[in-house]
């Protein structure tokens, strides 16, 4: 089976896992349905998957042509992408071949909130393309926002200022500030699209 046979066959699978629990929760999705409309609905979920899976996803929601849609259907999309796809922080030390020098520079990757999809793409190109990298990490996003206790601390009753989280501890205090930046603008960044919401249901797009 082909890379590409595997990749559509863990895709259907997928999809019938997500159609299951939907069934599950005819309550939920009537009510979706009723908010939105079913041709709409259908309509935000692909828009979603779009960006979620496709890594030209750029191209069609652009600056010049944003996807639109009102602040509901973005508290949505937020809620189905929690749903539908796990979140991940990947890093690897990675050595650049620099030709002018005719030598290896090293360079530490860092790429946050990325989806399923991308993830997948990362470990290909690394693989496929035999890269030089080390120390590769794959971290679900939720787990680095566990509260731990700074070494050397006495315990009970720790103060507050006491605590730290994996993400400040492994990447910095940047990545703890852009963590807590609103779900839209982690998207595009991650997916480098573009996002617009209006107030007005007629200007939706897509």
């Amino acid at each position: 089976m082909t890379y590409k046979q595997e990749n559509q066959s863990y895709k259907e699978w997928k999809n019938s896992i997500l159609e299951m629990k939907r069934k599950d929760e005819d309550g939920r999705e009537e009510e979706l349905i009723d908010r939105f409309g079913l041709e709409r609905l259908k309509q935000l979920r692909k828009n979603l998957d779009h960006i979620q899976n496709n890594e030209f996803a750029y191209a069609t929601f652009s600056k010049e042509t944003p996807l639109k849609v009102t602040p509901e259907e973005l508290i949505f999309l937020e809620e189905e992408d929690n749903r539908t796809t796990k979140r991940s922080m990947v890093d690897f030390g990675l050595n650049d071949y620099n030709k002018e020098n005719n030598h290896w520079l090293p360079r530490w990757v860092r790429l946050p909130f990325q989806s399923d999809a991308q993830v997948k793409r990362t470990l290909k190109w690394l693989f496929k393309t035999h890269q030089k990298f080390e120390d590769l990490r794959i971290i679900d996003d939720t787990t680095l926002n566990f509260a731990v206790i700074e070494p050397g601390r006495p315990l009970p009753d720790p103060q507050l200022s006491d605590y730290y989280t994996p993400r400040e501890i492994l990447f910095g205090n940047m990545y703890v500030e852009g963590s807590k930046m609103e779900w839209k603008h982690k998207i595009e960044l991650s997916h480098k699209v573009h996002i617009e919401v209006i107030k007005n249901e007629k200007e939706v797009t897509h």
